[in-house]
């Protein structure tokens, strides 16, 4: 996997100027992403929610689109910006759909700002952490002016398996990422 990330970044960090090892730490860091949100497509259509399932899998889908445009010309913070956008777009609608401000879903909107932290500067990051809020916001309104909340969470113990993991997930997203974050930084400072 190493490698065929290798080519897709090689050539555009020649185009483009970037550090080969920094364009490879964000290639990866947005395909461990979607690796973890692709693990999530069966988990939620078997146990009944075909609908969360699907948006999932369509947000999937885009996403490899986003992770090819290393072949393009853009900027890579139009490139993650648009993957962020794109895997944000697919958490609201996953959380608004299953259970709203009580989803096990929402939590995992954090890790949109967490990308942005590491990949993006300043002024993006807050612009990503301002749409966070907005997306809580949006959910905890769609929720309070829906009293029966559209979830099959009446069950506790679907309930406490899907957000034990969902935990799962983000706790991996957080570590694999923070992880070649760290190996990133290691070979700057092997570098100088």
């Amino acid at each position: 996997m190493n490698r065929t990330i290798n080519e897709l970044t090689s050539s555009y960090s020649n185009k483009k100027g970037y550090h080969q090892n920094f364009v490879s730490f964000v290639c990866m860091s947005l395909i461990m992403c979607l690796l973890i949100t692709i693990l999530y497509v069966p988990i939620f259509y078997f146990i009944g929610n075909s609908r969360v399932a699907l948006t999932l899998g369509i947000s999937c889908i885009i996403l490899i689109g986003t992770i090819l445009l290393f072949k393009s010309k853009l900027n890579i913070s139009i490139i993650v910006n648009t993957y962020l956008l794109i895997y944000s777009f697919g958490l609201l609608y996953s959380t608004m759909e299953y259970g709203g401000i009580n989803s096990p879903i929402l939590p995992w909107i954090i890790c949109t700002p967490f990308l942005a932290t590491l990949i993006l500067k300043k002024i993006e990051l807050v612009v990503w952490v301002i749409i966070t809020v907005i997306l809580v916001f949006v959910i905890s309104y769609h929720s309070s002016n829906n009293s029966e909340l559209i979830s099959i969470l009446a069950n506790e113990e679907v309930n406490y398996i899907i957000y034990i993991i969902i935990d799962i997930g983000i706790i991996s997203t957080v570590i694999s990422v923070t992880y070649f974050y760290w190996k990133f930084m290691q070979k700057e400072d092997d570098k100088e």
